[in-house]
């Protein structure tokens, strides 16, 4: 019986480790992809194509996939712009999941910042995803 556990023991790390190793061995797109389900480097179509090839079929990896389409196809970090300039609209997308799904002009992040509720800035993220979307924005535009 102990022989059969060992074996069976055995077999599945031999199974696993390819796995592993597969995930190791991903893109740097894919890597930054999955980590936060967010593309947040600046890659070549290159890199982007060779990662859309090599994503996992997780469910993660499928929604990976989708995002480094859309980078490929519009560059930057894969998200839409939108033209709302509404603070209700920036602070539920912001609230829905913790990060800015959307691109938002700079003094639309602002005024949703200042209108910050303060449930809002107790309970969830928005306040810092806000100020770090602000500051990232205005030091790439800064060089």
């Amino acid at each position: 019986m102990t022989k059969l556990v060992t074996a069976v023991v055995v077999l599945v790390s031999l199974l696993a480790a390819p796995s592993m190793a597969s995930a190791a061995k991903a893109p740097k797109p894919v890597r930054d992809c999955t980590a936060d389900g967010r593309v947040d480097g600046r890659y070549s179509k290159s890199e982007l194509r060779r990662a859309i090839a090599k994503t996992p079929k997780s469910s993660k990896g499928k929604e990976c996939k989708k995002r480094l389409k859309r980078v490929l196809k519009s560059g930057g970090d894969g998200r839409l712009s939108s033209k709302s300039k509404s603070t209700k609209t920036i602070l539920r997308d912001c609230a829905d999941n913790g990060w800015i799904d959307r691109r938002y002009s700079v003094a639309a992040l602002r005024k949703a910042l200042k209108n910050l509720p303060t449930e809002l800035e107790e309970y969830s993220d928005c306040g810092p995803t806000l100020r770090s979307e602000i500051k990232a924005r205005t030091k790439k535009s800064k060089r």
